[in-house]
């Protein structure tokens, strides 16, 4: 049965999908996998040693049944277990189907006449977001904290601003956001040189061509950029940030 599955797996075309071989979490390498199995195939639940085995013999990423239903087993919302399947079977959720195609976005181009659009492709981003992050952006006002609600709860967020617009307005909004999600500090750069707009998680940078607050209103991009740059700008994010007085 394993080898009949994997059989079918040899035959997809995924070239519309990322790299799997670029995925660096065994998590995201058994999404992607169902998300394949689940456009491609139909199948809409799949077994941990199913994925394990396509992984591994298909897809050449090795990773043990164990491995993959201990991921499986502890999700936030990516997968959900059927009830009362034996051997356990999971079905990809939304979340998770977000999760591998935000990783294979490189450049979002910004046109004013489908702002819209562009709004959902960086709420998009937003949502599947890993682990904590660092946010610069130099002119916030109460709608950048609106964007940031799209940002999972889990996640701890360091925003570095330049400049508070309508500071009465944003101290309102932060003090609600704050009971909410209780996830979010902003600090005022102590030196007036900030002008590029990025956000970084733990394992991707995004360059974003204006304000969270503007982001539709005017042509511009969202570019990924490279490991090394990523981790010099962190670097630099975190001087700066460490350097300047908290907004209150």
């Amino acid at each position: 049965m394993a080898s009949d599955l994997s059989d079918q797996f040899r035959k997809v075309d995924v070239g519309e999908y990322p790299d799997v071989h670029r995925l660096t979490d065994d998590f995201d390498v058994a999404l992607w996998v169902m998300l394949v199995g689940l456009e491609k195939l139909g199948l809409s639940a799949m077994t941990g040693p199913e994925i394990a085995d396509v992984a591994t013999h298909v897809y050449l990423r090795p990773l043990t049944r164990q491995r993959i239903c201990s991921l499986l087993a502890s999700t936030n919302g990516e997968v959900i277990r059927k009830a009362r399947s034996s051997p356990a079977r999971y079905t990809l959720m939304r979340a998770g189907m977000d999760r591998i195609r935000a990783q294979g976005v490189s450049v979002i181009v910004v046109d004013p006449a489908a702002a819209l659009t562009a709004q959902m492709q960086l709420e998009q981003i937003l949502n599947v977001v890993d682990g904590d992050v660092l946010l610069c952006d130099p002119y916030v006002d109460d709608k950048t904290l609106l964007v940031l609600t799209s940002i999972p709860k889990a996640s701890g967020i360091k925003l570095l601003t330049l400049n508070v617009q309508d500071a009465a307005k944003f101290r309102q909004r932060l003090t609600a956001y704050s009971k909410e999600y209780g996830n979010l500090e902003v600090r005022v750069s102590a030196v007036a040189d900030l002008h590029d707009r990025y956000l970084i998680d733990t394992k991707k940078m995004w360059l974003v061509g204006q304000s969270l607050n503007g982001i539709g209103k005017k042509q511009s991009f969202m570019v990924t950029v490279g490991p090394d740059v990523r981790a010099l700008t962190e670097q630099g994010f975190m001087k700066r940030w460490n350097q300047s007085p908290r907004w209150n």
